[in-house]
């Protein structure tokens, strides 16, 4: 294929500063680069003495990213989505988050993913976080070290309550016997609670 394609000729004494199309049809591991003379590619020309790989990219998008485009928080105990383009086969996928100011993407999310965007992620129940406003997600390639992606700014991952007794088709009753029990799931890490009641 012609660098760029569709261009016929370029001075012959200078180099060539190539942007890598974002086809999957230049990854790969087994490339040359052919210059010729334009009108002459048998008889004025010179190859590649050994091949090269280009790699495939993967970029995060969506909310994972973070910034603007975040949601207020993400919860645990709820299911969100981490969302990526992809160029090129760039293997099986592992997704990370880090809760540190100087992200460390220590904690897996997913591993050996073989399928495509987005992962749904569902935030583990007993999240060992009450409110960190320094989360980031990373999206990897298993396979080639160099081909990933971070969030550009942090995200906030929140603890939360979900009341669950009494319910709004409950009607309690003064001065009843026992009382009533008030229940709630807790998701994440909450060491207290405070209850109130309004009329």
């Amino acid at each position: 294929d012609n660098i760029p394609a569709g261009e016929a000729s370029i001075p012959s004494n200078i180099g060539y500063k190539w942007t890598i199309p974002t086809i999957d049809a230049v990854v790969g591991s087994k490339l040359r680069v052919k210059v010729f003379q334009t009108g002459k590619p048998t008889e004025v020309f010179s190859t590649s003495q050994n091949d090269f790989t280009i790699l495939g990219s993967i970029t995060l998008t969506g909310e994972a990213v973070g910034g603007v485009s975040q949601p207020e928080a993400w919860y645990a105990g709820t299911t969100e989505n981490i969302s990526w383009t992809k160029v090129g086969n760039i293997g099986n996928i592992k997704i990370y988050y880090s809760t540190t100011a100087t992200p460390d993407y220590t904690n897996p999310i997913v591993t050996g993913y073989t399928g495509s965007s987005p992962y749904p992620w569902p935030i583990p129940s007993d999240i060992a976080i009450e409110r960190n406003s320094n989360i980031r997600i990373q999206v990897a390639s298993e396979t080639y070290s160099g081909i990933k992606s971070e969030s550009t700014d942090p995200l906030i991952l929140q603890a939360r309550l979900v009341l669950t007794d009494p319910d709004s088709l409950k009607t309690l009753y003064v001065s009843q016997t026992g009382g009533y029990d008030i229940s709630w799931r807790t998701y994440g890490s909450i060491p207290s609670v405070k209850l109130y009641y309004d009329t």
